[in-house]
């Protein structure tokens, strides 16, 4: 199996998620470069590789001074779309970034037209998708078996301190981190276009409750082109702890609800017509300790299939997969500050 050399850009909480899952498969990738502003998060390389050859410097540390394969954007939300074209110029092969593609629309679209030009293959980390659960509601959406899709119901109702936000300067400001949607909403708004398609119109509603400059609790409907209506909670102020992070799928022929605290059990599952499928599906559920869930490791499974010659996964989210996501992001903020709704494609 060929192995790719990776430089991870990021040393915060969720470039530690990256760098564990990337240490999990030695087989396939060698973490040889880390970047962070922060000297004291860079990790020491002598914990994964064997007589590392060191290079460091004020923000970087370089265990084997060779040609990156893949690069792995970790950093905070609204920085990612600039570093995307920064690691295009640097000659990076491929990219992958954390999710959102950015906070804001027009810079992640720039990343993807950057990428394009540089002929620098683009993915976006949006782990979700290959949730087992996840995975048999797509398969039951494409296969026609709820008839006529009518409504959609999303939920992430979470949890978050004054205590997280003041961890990092970064959390909770409208350059960085923009609001729960792009944050810990990101990808339950990326479920929407991924399951059913573009959507025609968005309508949000949100209030502040920590002492942030963003809003940490949404409200936002939307009608998709084929006509389903839909609606989206999301919030870090659930009483408790995280309660729920889910999506209910009503139609003409069918009902299904995934749910659980990060869309990983399966609560409801019926339809007109059996499938001999349906008793599997239900034993799809797992337990997770952490919303992250265990889909990084799917994701970089696939992702080395694809930049090794294989073929590339239909839901392995590109740089363009990405941006739809971040396009509705927008247009419900846009709905925010003009108090109306906001039709798509999105325009200022």
């Amino acid at each position: 199996m060929p192995k790719l050399g990776v430089t991870l850009v990021g040393c915060g909480r969720i470039g530690q998620r990256h760098l564990d899952v990337l240490l999990a498969m030695p087989e396939a990738y060698e973490v040889r470069a880390i970047y962070d502003v922060d000297p004291h998060r860079l990790w020491d390389p002598r914990d994964w590789l064997t007589d590392p050859e060191v290079e460091t410097g004020s923000d970087y540390l370089i265990a084997k001074p060779s040609p990156t394969d893949l690069t792995v954007i970790a950093t905070p939300s609204g920085l990612h779309g600039a570093m995307v074209t920064h690691a295009c110029d640097y000659g990076s092969d491929a990219i992958l970034c954390e999710k959102p593609l950015d906070v804001d629309y027009f810079a992640a679209l720039a990343a993807c037209e950057s990428a394009e030009l540089a002929h620098v293959d683009l993915f976006c980390c949006l782990q979700n998708r290959f949730n087992p659960t996840l995975q048999a509601l797509k398969s039951a959406v494409n296969s026609g078996r709820f008839g006529r899709i009518r409504q959609v119901d999303v939920r992430v109702h979470w949890t978050r301190d004054e205590a997280y936000y003041q961890q990092d300067a970064w959390r909770g400001t409208w350059h960085l981190d923009g609001s729960v949607l792009s944050n810990q909403g990101a990808h339950y708004v990326d479920l929407i276009p991924w399951l059913f398609g573009a959507v025609d119109n968005v309508h949000a509603y949100a209030s502040t409750t920590h002492h942030i400059e963003v809003p940490d609790s949404v409200a936002m409907s939307f009608r998709t082109r084929h006509g389903a209506l839909g609606t989206l909670s999301a919030t870090v102020c659930a009483y408790g702890g995280n309660r729920e992070g889910s999506i209910t799928v009503i139609g003409d022929d069918g009902y299904a609800k995934i749910g659980g605290v990060a869309v990983n059990q399966v609560d409801e599952w019926d339809f007109a017509r059996d499938s001999a499928d349906d008793d599997v599906v239900r034993d799809r559920s797992y337990a997770t300790a952490s919303v992250y869930g265990f889909g990084h490791s799917a994701v970089y499974g696939v992702l080395h299939e694809a930049l090794t010659g294989g073929p590339t996964h239909p839901d392995l989210a590109t740089g363009r997969e990405a941006l739809k996501s971040v396009e509705i992001v927008q247009a419900a903020q846009k709905s925010l500050a003009d108090e109306t709704r906001c039709g798509l494609p999105y325009r200022t």
